[in-house]
This record gives structure tokens, sequence and C-alpha cells, in this order.
């Protein structure tokens, strides 16, 4: 069974007030797991299409270096973007059970993430558009 599949076994994509705690805990768990794959596929296919480009583009010698730089920092994003999903709070299952007593990052750390993560994006769409 897959991560996802799982994750909806166990109540994910219900309304949270028909479960009973357990199950939202098991969801959320579940569902955090599920983006472990997700994001490293998203990743090779980035990656891929890097080197698809690469080889087309392979005279512009500023596109080389903007193509090795971005999929570095898209890499690097993705890999910390997972560490501090699991790593925002101690002990890591308090990420998605909130009755464990422990501490947590604050949620701007998350959020900061995202806006670089967008911003990383637009970057490489407003600097595609010359080529």
């Amino acid at each position: 069974m897959s991560i996802v599949s799982w994750a909806v076994h166990s109540g994910f994509g219900r309304r949270m007030i028909s479960l009973a705690p357990e199950q939202i805990v098991n969801a959320v768990k579940w569902s955090l797991v599920s983006q472990v794959p997700t994001v490293l596929a998203l990743q090779i296919a980035r990656i891929s299409i890097a080197i698809f480009l690469l080889r087309i583009f392979s005279k512009h010698v500023w596109l080389r270096r903007f193509l090795y730089i971005m999929t570095a920092i898209n890499t690097l994003a993705a890999v910390v973007a997972l560490i501090v999903q699991f790593a925002q709070c101690r002990p890591t299952s308090r990420v998605w059970d909130r009755n464990v007593a422990g501490e947590c990052l604050s949620p701007a750390v998350s959020r900061d993430l995202e806006v670089l993560s967008c911003g990383k994006r637009s970057t490489i769409i407003a600097l595609w558009e010359p080529v």
C-alpha cells in the first residue's frame, strides 16, 4: 500500500470532527511522511530538465552557469525543507501529534521557506523569458 493510501486509510481527507484523536495523529503523520518521496521525485524531475536544457543550450555559457547554480540551490532548498519539516519539533513526534510534550520552531520558519521557494521559481521564470 502506498504512503498516501495509508494516510487516507488513517483518515486523511475526511473532516477532522468525524475522526478519533488517534486517527487524526496517524493521518497527519502519514501525510507528512508522504511528502518525502514527493519532494525527492520532483527534485529528480527538475534535475533531469536542467540536464536536458544543458544539452540543448550548450553554447550559452551564462545559461549553463545559471542552470548549474539554480539546480544546486533547488536541491539544497528541497533537502533543507525536508529536514526542517521533521526537525522543527523536539521530539519529532510532536510534528504530527500536538499532545506530545515538547517545543516547536515558530511557524514563520516554514512560511519563510515557502516564500524562498516561490521567489526561486519566479527568478527562474523571469530569467528564462529572454532565451
